[in-house]
């Protein structure tokens, strides 16, 4: 059990080994780790992260570190793979503005690599959400709330508390609209008053 244990799982050490969905084992302790399941992602900063993550018996957890938790290796391996194929791109690219064009024809094999990667990350993604009948491919604040499951008078308030965690495009018209990447932003901040505050968490935000 503890072989197939290290075979499969891995201590995460970065933000990019974590997606929406994703089954983890939390660490509770040395030693004792629950099964849950990453709901949300978050940013503190531009380089920190917050995962919430709800185990099967409904218990929510906030992780702020991402050695919080096991990851299926096979998550560490794709993300790193994605990570090592962008560096080597840059550095061949460095090389060629330096004068060097003996890797020339690395580069276009790493091209050809990375477009390979790319399209097998397209083909992962789930489906995206239904935007508003427009074509700038923005949510307004009915469609956000119809995506995130929040309501609208919910997401007035979170736009004045937490406007700065909401990505938003104000148009020449005035009027606010949302990119799909809000909807998850959003769902994160859900998750965070629900911890904080319980079932109640939806009267706390609209009263």
């Amino acid at each position: 059990m503890v072989s197939s244990f290290l075979s499969e799982w891995a201590l995460a050490n970065s933000w990019s080994h974590f997606s929406i969905g994703d089954k983890i084992k939390v660490v509770i302790m040395v030693g004792l780790t629950e099964d849950a399941v990453v709901h949300g992602i978050g940013n503190v900063t531009r380089d920190e992260k917050v995962i919430i993550a709800r185990a099967s018996s409904g218990k929510l957890y906030t992780l702020t570190k991402p050695d919080q938790a096991y990851v299926k290796k096979s998550k560490i391996d794709h993300a790193d793979g994605l990570i090592n194929d962008l560096n080597e791109e840059k550095a061949m690219e460095v090389k060629i503005e330096n004068g060097n064009p003996e890797v020339a024809t690395e580069k276009v094999a790493a091209k050809k690599k990375v477009a390979t990667t790319e399209k097998k990350v397209v083909a992962e993604k789930k489906p995206a959400p239904s935007v508003d009948n427009n074509d700038d491919g923005l949510l307004s604040m009915a469609g956000l709330s119809r995506e995130s499951g929040v309501s609208v008078l919910t997401l007035r308030k979170y736009a004045e508390k937490y406007g700065d965690r909401i990505p938003s495009v104000l148009g020449e018209n005035g009027v606010r609209r949302y990119p799909l990447e809000a909807i998850e932003a959003v769902k994160a901040i859900k998750l965070e008053n629900l911890e904080k505050w319980g079932p109640k968490a939806s009267s706390v935000d609209e009263g």
